[in-house]
């Protein structure tokens, strides 16, 4: 089955019979036919469908085919069209043809033309096959030629360019805009550990309006495998992959359609063998075909980046190689230098210039000037060599000495070879030079060092010899030889089994091999023979691995060193048993305070064995840290200055105890009598010092009691004499302690009397063992009187003249308080206040008679518990919370309250309460003092009762009234509102004050004065002004219609009748006049005279009415 797209053909023809057969005909040529019954709906489906050809009629309704036909060749459809015209109408295919038609037919009668239709259709769209392709060839041409150039402009650079890198940016953007692509991109291939072949993107040029993926991550490291494996394949032999992407297989198409990419050719890039990278070309914007001289192009421009990257690589190669060159020669101080005869001019490299002393820029010298630096005497050398040379035609290898600039002398090794030209006629020298300065000074010491160890070998007395590994002798020095018995010459070759016993051959073996395996010399004792002893020294000898090659021994015969030990070893035994059976501590130092002795005395004392302090610093184990610079300053001291020789300093035990050491130190001096040794010998105090210690505790302690006691306290002798006396006696009786010092107590006294009287009384009871006590007066030394409470006993009873303990103490403060309690019980008992005395719990403790006479309780009633059982209902509790902060902060309190007596009456106090503190500002107790004060509140209250009240009516007179109206407008100001005032004066009053009399007028008013009670409200005021006048006060007034109707509910009940004595009937009435606050005035005084105003208003409108002062009407 074939996948070629049917061939779609729009046919426009309004004769619907033409057209069927027309549509018949095509389809059974494999045409897939649209057609269209006039020229606008023709256009509408080319603008909506694609086609490949359309075949127009001539005669169309609304348009004819050649208007069509324009609109088909101008528009954007890129189709050809056949113009279809009938018989006689050529000039409309000659004018279809000038239009742009591919072709015309005609409608002829013989139906020729449904024939032919289908064979012109194919012509032509065979013809605009071929217009296509070599259109396509010719762009593609013209292509190729602008990537040539964009590559024969990176040939140009690569090779100009110091590096591939360097126009790199400008060859891809040639490269993008000669192929007219959307980008165009450089990736190079790597390596990793967990993926054998991984591409990162280096370089990239993007046309105008296309986005950069130079930083986009999924571009670096990017795996070839899995999706693109057949596109790393292809690459990988050297092949390009191109195409439009559609067509890739699935995986492929997702990746490069992430990346908007329509068409994309890969080149790869090859650097020698192998495979580096590859070259990009995407084209984002449309879908397009690679042409294979496209690619060929693309081919050679990849070529020619590998040839570049190739070239610079094999040039950095090159550099490399010359760096290492030279600077293998810096580092062995190897120069090179060619001696060009035919110019005789010599060449000289850097380093050879360094050699010689040369700047670099005398790296091109002639023959004389190179022949000149050679030391003069040594001239001939290289004379003698070149000749040579070009005689035998061998290398010359010479050392020579030169003259620097700076007249130091240099060595020099030079090895040179001899090049000829093509007739044999010696041409040039090449070789190489060398310092050696060095390796002659080295060759020189070592052959001095040699000639040294010659001399050290022939003067020594000790036995000298070098072996080798298996001690085999190479080197013995006379001393040995002698030793031996042998002459050196004899000896050397000989190994140590051939020249000693085979016993002590073994032993000695064992030390070389022990030196062998550690590197480390040795010491060893040997006896040789009886009494015969040598003391060996053995050292390795390293080469330049640090490997032993040799082996030298010293030996030396130390019999007499050994004799003079073993004598000294007994002399010390001997030493030892003396100081370790010493009772005192004996310890030996150095004089850098090393231990050298330490006796069994002082390893009982401090838990340490010698061996663990031995050579150890004494202070780094017995010293306490508070002593330690002390004792190491003591110590240099004693070295370089011989102080005294006693010393006592804490040592301290291997438990960390304590032990004070009593040390008596004697130096030994060496000959130049420099100390040489300190011997310590030490007693433990420990325990002695601690009594001592504590005997002086106890003596202070005693002393510190006895300055400190609050009373006087003195130790008498026989005759009264004062022997020891404290600070308190000399205080109290005003003498010093010399005045006092062996004074008989007489002074004490206040008179001779006084003490004989005492006298009397004294010795009889301390016979007896008792304590003589007694408050008597006494004197001062300014001859003031105090009283002294005195106790007084003997230390021994039967044997008085042992002494006397006196205890003296000054009490006349305590005598004068007493005195005061007593009048304070007196008045405490007597005043006619009541007196509370309470616990900080508020517990009364204490009452006096007056309380009981006052509340009624008796002591035994109230004791244990609180005021509060006196308390009335009087006072709220912010009274009590008001009281207690005062007292809390300031410590007392002074007011006026009501409490009940015991009966239930209550009663008026005056009260004041003090809190009590201790010396911490405690409170410990309260004292309250109190008087009834009920009658005194009664006769306040009647006078300010007459004071306030009409004594007539019990109403509020004018003063209350004034007091309560001016109450009333600030209540108002704080609380926006209103209030009235009334101003009432009674009708007819007159008429019964006159005809009735002063009686029955009394009665009448307060009869209008309960009447008027009634009718207000309770927050109201009703008050007698004077007279027959009222007035009365209206607070919390909402609006005008409250104060009517008060003012009419009074009217009415001044207009009943009243009833007076006798049962006479009298009939009154009464005029209000009213102002209200604040409307009417501000002040108290101006509200009553409006009121007033108002009033009689009212009554010149004819009486029993009411009237507001700014209305001036009534109801």
């Amino acid at each position: 089955m074939s996948n070629v797209e049917p061939i779609r053909v729009l046919y426009i023809e309004d004769d619907i019979i033409t057209a069927t057969r027309v549509q018949i005909q095509l389809s059974q040529h494999g045409y897939v036919i649209d057609l269209a019954m006039d020229g606008k709906e023709g256009l509408a489906k080319l603008k909506k469908n694609t086609y490949d050809i359309a075949v127009i009629d001539y005669n169309l309704p609304s348009m004819n085919g050649l208007q069509v036909l324009q609109h088909l060749v101008e528009g954007p459809y890129e189709i050809p069209g056949i113009m279809v015209t009938g018989e006689g109408n050529e000039r409309v295919a000659v004018n279809a043809m000038k239009i742009g038609a591919g072709d015309y037919l005609i409608k002829d009668l013989n139906n020729n033309y449904f024939e032919l239709l289908p064979e012109v259709i194919e012509c032509e769209l065979e013809k605009q096959r071929l217009i296509k392709d070599r259109l396509r060839t010719k762009n593609a041409l013209h292509e190729r030629n602008r990537i040539l150039e964009a590559v024969n402009f990176a040939a140009e650079e690569f090779l100009t360019g110091t590096h591939w890198t360097q126009p790199i940016q400008d060859v891809l953007a040639r490269l993008g805009q000669a192929v007219a692509v959307s980008r165009v991109y450089i990736f190079e291939n790597h390596s990793h550990e967990k993926n054998p072949l991984l591409t990162s993107q280096r370089y990239e040029w993007v046309a105008n309006g296309i986005t950069s993926q130079i930083d986009n991550p999924e571009r670096q490291n990017f795996p070839y495998h899995p999706h693109l494996k057949r596109v790393a394949e292809k690459l990988a032999e050297n092949q390009p992959f191109y195409g439009l992407v559609k067509d890739f297989p699935p995986g492929e198409t997702e990746i490069f359609e992430a990346q908007n990419i329509l068409s994309i050719a890969i080149v790869p890039v090859f650097v020698g063998k192998e495979w580096w990278g590859f070259i990009g070309y995407d084209d984002c914007v449309e879908e397009r075909e690679w042409p294979a001289i496209v690619i060929d192009a693309f081919k050679t421009a990849s070529n020619i980046l590998g040839a570049a990257i190739q070239h610079d690589q094999m040039d950095q190669a090159l550099r490399e190689s010359e760096a290492r060159l030279a600077e293998t020669q810096r580092i062995a101080h190897l120069g090179h230098c060619e001696w060009d005869m035919t110019s005789n001019t010599r060449f000289l490299s850097e380093e050879t210039c360094q050699i010689l002393g040369l700047s670099s820029e005398q790296h091109q010298v002639s023959n004389e000037f190179f022949i000149n630096v050679i030391h003069p005497e040594d001239r001939q050398i290289i004379q003698k060599a070149v000749e040579q040379t070009i005689d035998s035609n061998a290398p010359y290898d010479i050392e020579f000495r030169i003259i620097r600039p700076d007249e130091k002398v240099r060595y020099i090794h030079a090895l040179s070879k001899l090049f000829r030209d093509t007739t044999g006629k010696p041409k040039s020298f090449l070789g190489t030079i060398q310092d050696i300065t060095e390796y002659k000074q080295v060759e020189k010491a070592l052959r001095d060092s040699t000639e040294m160890l010659g001399a050290i070998l022939n003067a020594a007395t000790d036995s000298i010899v070098m072996t080798e590994l298996d001690t085999t002798c190479v080197i013995i020095n006379p001393a040995a030889a002698a030793r031996l018995g042998h002459p050196v010459d004899e000896l050397v070759g000989l190994r140590l089994c051939e020249l000693v016993a085979p016993e002590i051959a073994t032993r000695r073996k064992g030390f070389v091999n022990q030196v062998i395996c550690t590197k480390q010399p040795t010491l060893f004792e040997d006896d040789e023979s009886q009494g015969i002893w040598f003391e060996h020294s053995v050292y390795p000898m390293l080469d330049e691995a640090d490997s032993v090659y040799r082996i030298a021994i010293v030996s030396r015969n130390i019999s007499q060193r050994k004799l003079a030990e073993e004598n000294l070893r007994k002399e010390r035994d001997f030493i030892d048993a003396i100081i370790n059976s010493a009772g005192s501590l004996v310890v030996v130092l150095d004089r850098l305070g090393h231990i050298v002795r330490f006796n069994k005395t002082c390893e009982k004392l401090t838990g340490y064995t010698f061996e663990e302090v031995k050579n150890h610093f004494v202070w780094d184990f017995f010293l306490i840290p508070e002593e330690l610079e002390p004792v190491k300053n003591y110590f240099q001291n004693l070295v370089l200055n011989h102080p005294p020789l006693r010393h006592e300093n804490y040592w301290l035990t291997k438990d960390k105890q304590r032990r004070l050491i009593d040390w008596s130190n004697t130096i030994l001096l060496d000959d130049n009598q420099v100390i040489e040794y300190v011997i310590g010998t030490g007693i433990d105090i420990t325990e002695r010092k601690k009594a001592e210690e504590a005997l002086a505790r106890t003596l202070v302690d005693l002393k510190v009691i006895l300055d400190n006691s609050p009373v006087g306290i003195a130790f008498l002798a026989e005759g009264q004499r004062l022997l020891r006396f404290n600070h308190k006696l000399e205080e109290i009786f005003g003498y010093t302690e010399k005045e006092l010092q062996n004074s008989t107590t007489e002074m004490l006294y206040f008179s001779s009397e006084d003490y004989e009287k005492i006298g009397q009384k004294l010795y009889p009871l301390l016979k007896q063992g008792a304590t003589y006590k007694t408050e008597q007066i006494m004197r001062r030394k300014d001859g003031s009187p105090f009283w002294c409470r005195l106790l007084v006993k003997a230390i021994n009873p039967n044997e008085l003249s042992k002494g006397f303990i006196w205890n003296c103490e000054d009490v006349t403060e305590q005598k004068r308080t007493e005195e005061n309690l007593r009048l304070a019980a007196t008045v405490f008992e007597t005043i006619t206040e009541g007196i509370i005395v309470t616990g900080a719990n508020y517990q009364i403790i204490m009452v006096n008679p007056a309380f009981t006479t006052i509340t009624g309780y008796h002591f035994e009633e109230v004791v244990g518990k609180k005021p509060h059982l006196l308390k009335s209902e009087n006072q709220d509790a912010k009274f009590y919370e008001t009281m207690w902060t005062s007292l809390n902060q300031i410590g007392k309190w002074q007011g006026e309250l009501w409490n009940q007596r015991k009966n239930g009456k209550i009663y008026a106090e005056s009260k004041s309460i003090v809190a009590i503190r201790d010396s911490n500002h405690q409170i410990v107790q309260y004292v309250t003092v109190f008087s009834d004060i009920t009658q005194r509140k009664q006769a306040e209250k009647l006078i300010w009762h007459q004071a306030n009240y009409d004594s007539l009516t019990e109403l509020p007179n004018r003063t209350l009234f004034a007091d309560r109206l001016a109450q009333a407008m600030i209540t108002v100001k704080r609380q926006p509102g209103q209030l009235a005032v009334m101003f009432i004066d009674l009708d007819r009053f007159k008429w019964v004050n006159d005809n009735l009399g002063h009686k029955a007028g009394d009665l009448l008013l307060k009869e209008v004065a309960q009447r008027l009670t009634v009718c207000i409200r309770e927050s109201d005021t009703v008050a007698r002004f004077g007279g027959d006048e009222f007035t009365i006060i209206l607070s919390k007034i909402e609006e005008v219609l409250d104060i009517k109707v008060i003012a009419m509910r009074i009217l009415e009940t001044l207009s009943q009748p009243f009833m007076l004595e006798e049962k006479q009937e009298v009939s009154i009435g009464g005029s209000i006049g009213i102002a209200v606050y604040p409307e009417d005035g501000q002040e108290a005084e101006t509200l009553l005279r409006k009121a007033d105003i108002a009033m009689y208003q009212a009554k010149e409108r004819g009486r029993n009415t009411f009237c507001f002062f700014e209305q001036f009407e009534g109801t």
